[in-house]
């Protein structure tokens, strides 16, 4: 199997970052770089370690369980669409990166929409929860409100201290959720209302993973690409 994903961001969103982590776990990469000291692996190019933002769509393979992915890191500035554009025209799959602490900026927007527009099955990541003022909540919220996605959030972000908490949230939370999206949920909510236990975790996670396919809804999970919280997962 063959898969191409697209990571972006508003500027400093940190998908580079989280690239970068997905790189080093799955062993693509062997020291895991930093955009700050300018040795991230996929900004290469001088003007992008002098900077620290990425100005061109940056391309890397990884095998993952069988799997063939061809990992695009693009430009989160706005200067820069033309990359974004670019690379959204061949993916299978997105992950947009939405800043835990600043929440959904101008550039959000313009990614969504073009995401949305090709009909690209995209997950939410929200990031950098290891910073004071990040509020997976109010993060959540934002995305309901403001881009109006149909997100069904797989967890629980918790910042406490200097610790980011994350734990699953439960086959009634997530059936919950599911209940708000317009359409195409009907199936699973009638089963579960009829027979709880008819709805095993592995069918639950089976037909999310359809429905995120099919674009009806869209993941959210969180954590922190610099930390090293969530991007496994």
């Amino acid at each position: 199997m063959f898969k191409t994903i697209g990571i972006f961001a508003h500027v400093d969103g940190g998908k580079t970052t989280f690239s970068e982590q997905l790189l080093y776990k799955n062993g693509s990469i062997r020291n895991l770089g930093r955009v700050d000291n300018q040795t991230a692996f996929l900004d290469c190019d001088n003007i992008e370690k002098e900077r620290g933002i990425t100005v061109r769509s940056s391309l890397v393979s990884f095998d993952a369980e069988g799997t063939k992915v061809q990992l695009i890191d693009t430009p989160g500035h706005v200067d820069f669409s033309a990359e974004v554009e670019r690379a959204i025209n061949v993916l299978d799959g997105a992950v947009l990166a939405v800043s835990g602490v600043e929440g959904i900026e101008a550039q959000t927007y313009t990614i969504w929409n073009a995401l949305k527009e090709k009909k690209v099955p995209t997950i939410f990541f929200i990031n950098k929860m290891d910073r004071d003022g990040a509020d997976y909540e109010a993060v959540l919220k934002e995305l309901k409100e403001k881009l109006e996605v149909p997100v069904i959030s797989l967890e629980k972000v918790e910042k406490k201290g200097k610790e980011v908490i994350v734990s699953k949230l439960s086959k009634d939370e997530i059936i919950e959720q599911l209940s708000s999206v317009e359409s195409g949920v009907d199936d699973i909510i009638e089963s579960y209302l009829e027979d709880p236990s008819s709805i095993s975790n592995e069918k639950l996670n089976k037909r999310i993973e359809e429905l995120s396919q099919k674009g009806i809804i869209n993941i959210v999970i969180g954590g922190s690409a610099l930390k090293s919280i969530g991007t496994k997962e």
